[in-house]
């Protein structure tokens, strides 16, 4: 009977595992769909092409940039904003 807990024991442990690996590996095909969808090079040539932006507040803009959900909202905006 001791060998059927551990054994026991020992699945829901490996079960376990498994469910935390593949909430690990959703999160990061997630996160990796988002930074691809909106590349830091794109918002950039977007902001160098304004031409009413100073070039410190295009400096200010590429710092934002490192934040994929920052370029998501930039790049999704509308153009009046």
């Amino acid at each position: 009977m001791g060998n059927v807990v551990e054994m026991m024991g020992k699945f829901l442990e490996f079960k376990e595992k498994q469910v935390e690996t593949e909430i690990m590996q959703q999160e990061r095909a997630r996160s990796n769909v988002h930074e691809d969808e909106f590349p830091i090079l794109v918002c950039i040539a977007v902001v160098d092409s304004m031409e009413d932006m100073s070039d410190d507040e295009k400096v200010l803009a590429y710092d934002v940039f490192k934040d994929p959900q920052n370029r998501a909202i930039f790049m999704t905006a509308k153009d009046s904003t």
